[in-house]
């Protein structure tokens, strides 16, 4: 079979330099060149490519997205990637699915030649299932595992086991929503994988870029073809069937993002919908990306979910019920996820607390305060967010090491573990970081790191009342009440005058 490399790379000089470099050690290839992703969609569909050497930035679009892309689409296509800003060597190939090797710019030409025409290496691929795929199986068909880190995977179900009762629940408390098999068995199932879509993400009478599923009876069937409107009748019968979650096929998950980015863009604009029902919409929004950034902490991921940070904004922004109805409306919802997005809503609130507290009151302690352009918005979001980010990673890891990796080691070493993960990505924001390592610290010197108030950031220490307040609502199941009381018994923890405007907030939102 004629080997055929696809290169996509927007740098016409190094396209021509890349030409004759390869053609001058492997004459035999077939070369073709695209300069965007779409270009290179169309390359892929016009040609048999065998490889692609992709850069990892492309104009508008991502390169790692386009691998992930057509890796589902065409396992057997090798992919390279090339990057010209060092630090992204760091996504090490194992966390990009189907990528055998990432080369920095200069690079050497021979090796890169090498890496083309080469074998992939010893390192097996694993590919990526939702849990709730997994649970469909009485008895498993393959290996099941854990990812431990970039590159090492523990198999905690064998092939043939029969799914016993919690054996698979025990992860969904643990906040664990994926796992992996291996490349080769998942290459060797006959069916489809799914993935779940929250039933409320659907816009009514908008066409559906992919088609959506059913379980029933231990099978996926068709409730919606491909393309095809989602009315009011199709919520209707939803409703009468209960069914809060449809199920989508793994190869169309980037339809999905990309459907639900435009989706609730429309949504908060429209003004026929109502608020309650946008702030649901937004908080489901919410929950599938953070979902996937936790599993996948990649750059373009965390990149990803400033589109969370943007919508959160721009709703609060809206109108000034609009918190209220946001919590007003995931009152129920319980988990790290709901407790991240809680965190940064709340700090968002208090956020909008001192602004009019420096408003209404010249003698207020935040007078000499200036934080009050998008920069500063956008940075207590996202650290609200990313917060809990660590915690993910370290209770899988807690799956092969549970005799050290224990609650109390995960409760005290996870703001580390997180700001160590997001040190490793480019372009992340140094105060973010140091909100984030920083959101488990007190005034009274009682963090683990035992800084004082001097030793944090005003942002941190917003951070750090606002995660104590909804981990004791969220995940320990208090009244607004009984959390508030527990913030005033302990309140040398705290900025003291960040308390009375945490309970103003928390007094307005009564489902708080």
């Amino acid at each position: 079979m004629e080997k055929q490399l696809l290169v996509v790379e927007d740098d016409l000089d190094l396209c021509q330099i890349l030409r004759e470099e390869i053609t001058e050690r492997k004459p035999d290839y077939k070369l073709i060149f695209a300069h965007t992703e779409a270009g290179a969609k169309k390359a892929l569909e016009a040609n048999e490519i065998t490889h692609i050497l992709c850069d990892i930035r492309l104009p508008n679009s991502s390169g790692v997205d386009f691998a992930r892309h057509t890796q589902r689409e065409n396992h057997k296509i090798k992919i390279i990637l090339m990057s010209g800003f060092p630090d992204e060597r760091e996504l090490a190939p194992g966390k990009i699915l189907g990528v055998s090797h990432i080369f920095s710019k200069p690079f050497d030409y021979d090796e890169l030649v090498q890496a083309i025409d080469g074998e992939d290496g010893n390192a097996e691929e694993y590919f990526q299932l939702h849990i709730d795929f997994v649970n469909n199986y009485i008895v498993y068909p393959f290996d099941i595992f854990v990812r431990l880190n970039a590159s090492k995977y523990l198999k905690i179900f064998p092939k043939d086991q029969q799914r016993e009762g919690d054996n698979i629940d025990k992860f969904y408390s643990q906040g664990i929503k994926y796992l992996w098999v291996k490349k080769t068995d998942y290459l060797a199932i006959n069916e489809q994988l799914f993935v779940p879509v929250r039933r409320n993400l659907l816009s009514v009478n908008k066409p559906i870029p992919f088609a959506l599923y059913e379980y029933k009876e231990f099978n996926f069937k068709v409730f919606l073809d491909e393309k095809a409107l989602f009315t009011k009748e199709h919520k209707e019968v939803c409703k009468k069937r209960e069914l809060k979650t449809l199920y989508i096929r793994d190869c169309d998950n980037d339809k999905l993002l990309s459907y639900l980015d435009k989706s609730i863009e429309e949504i908060l604009r429209d003004s026929e919908t109502g608020e309650d029902e946008k702030a649901g919409q937004l908080n489901d929004y919410a929950l599938t990306r953070i979902e996937s950034a936790f599993f996948n902490p990649t750059a373009q991921e965390i990149q990803d979910l400033a589109k969370i940070q943007k919508n959160m904004t721009q709703f609060f922004a809206s109108s000034k019920t609009a918190i209220n109805s946001f919590f007003e409306e995931v009152q129920e919802e319980k988990g790290l996820y709901q407790h991240s997005i809680n965190v940064s809503a709340l700090t968002w609130g208090l956020f909008l607390q001192i602004e009019k507290d420096r408003e209404e009151n010249p003698k207020t302690a935040f007078k000499d305060v200036t934080f009050s352009n998008n920069d500063t918005k956008e940075i207590l979001c996202m650290a609200g967010l990313l917060h809990d980010l660590g915690e993910i990673s370290l209770k899988t890891q807690a799956l092969e090491d549970p005799e050290k990796i224990t609650e109390a080691y995960i409760k005290e070493k996870h703001p580390h573990e997180a700001a160590n993960l997001l040190r490793e990505m480019n372009d992340i924001d140094a105060k973010l970081i140091e909100v984030v390592q920083n959101h488990e610290e007190f005034c009274d010197r009682s963090g683990k790191m035992k800084k004082n108030r001097s030793q944090l950031s005003l942002f941190a220490q917003m951070i750090s009342l606002t995660n104590y307040y909804d981990e004791l609502v969220t995940l320990k199941d208090l009244t607004k009440g009984q959390a508030l009381m527990n913030v005033k018994e302990n309140e040398n923890k705290f900025y003291k005058k960040l308390i009375p405007l945490l309970e103003k907030l928390v007094q307005q939102n009564h489902s708080l």
